[in-house]
């Protein structure tokens, strides 16, 4: 565990292989929904989801709240 409070521990992935799990900080936590609500809050929400492009706007809110992180969104 690294001083971040994450810790990464390999997982089968269907199909391809070996992947490395991560444990989110409480800190990234709390920043991972006060981003999303901020995104709610500025239109990206739709009926059935989140509107195109939202992780990208995720990823640009999380890097301003948490500088250096390593966190990226995958659908």
């Amino acid at each position: 565990m690294d001083d971040c409070g994450t810790a990464k521990a390999p997982i089968l992935d269907k199909g391809k292989g070996v992947r490395a799990r991560r444990s989110w900080s409480k800190l990234e936590e709390e920043a991972l929904i006060s981003c999303l609500i901020d995104i709610v809050n500025d239109g990206w929400k739709a009926e059935n989801g989140f509107n195109a492009g939202f992780q990208r706007e995720l990823e640009k809110k999380m890097r301003k709240m948490i500088p250096g992180t390593d966190i990226v969104a995958n659908p």
